[in-house]
């Protein structure tokens, strides 16, 4: 599947799918923690309600819920430093997060492994009993511009054996401008252009 995105900060992001031509023109907006998906067969726009949040997104092994917090795990959770590159038995930053007591997430911990160059490397997923639910790795690191930056992303669920979801980046552009247009309702039925970074 090929795809085409525009996001800014953390917080507002379009995602449209350029192929195949059966799932063509889907589109899913993020404006906060609010998702919108349009469908061009029957040209209709819904709003993903929260008991849908924890459901696959487009048959992939990332969730919709994921869409919408991937990026703010310090809102969440509280983390420690386990591991620093300086210790004898380690060449990474080590960080285990646990959820905040009033946080409403699924997961009671994630352990963040980060390399001495603070690139991103592993993230592993634990339920409340610590068992390891899936494991999200970082690869392929590229220079784009100034930036060093990780062009695949994999994400494998430890119980399903021989499945995983993989995402590589084949363009990235960065400091794009964008308007309040670029993620309104409307702009789920406009092509997004040649700006945004593409997956």
């Amino acid at each position: 599947m090929k795809m085409e995105a525009l996001s800014e900060g953390e917080d507002k992001s379009r995602i449209r799918v350029l192929s195949p031509a059966k799932d063509a023109g889907v589109t899913t907006l993020m404006v906060d923690d609010n998702i919108w998906n349009y469908l061009p067969k029957v040209d209709r726009t819904m709003k993903i309600p929260g008991a849908m949040m924890s459901g696959a997104w487009m048959g992939s092994h990332f969730s919709n819920d994921d869409l919408v917090k991937s990026s703010r795990l310090n809102e969440e959770f509280d983390g420690a430093i386990t591991a620093r590159p300086t210790d004898a038995d380690s060449d990474k930053y080590i960080v285990e997060l646990t959820s905040k007591p009033d946080a409403a997430v699924v997961w009671g911990k994630v352990v963040v492994e980060v390399s001495a160059a603070m690139m991103p490397l592993e993230i592993q997923y634990y339920d409340e009993d610590a068992r390891l639910v899936r494991t999200l790795t970082f690869g392929q690191i590229k220079t784009i511009g100034d930036r060093k930056v990780p062009t695949e992303i994999t994400l494998t669920p430890n119980e399903k054996d021989g499945e995983f979801t993989k995402i590589t980046y084949q363009e990235l552009e960065f400091d794009v401008e964008t308007t309040e247009r670029d993620f309104s309702l409307q702009s789920l039925k406009s092509a997004i252009g040649n700006s945004g970074s593409r997956s």
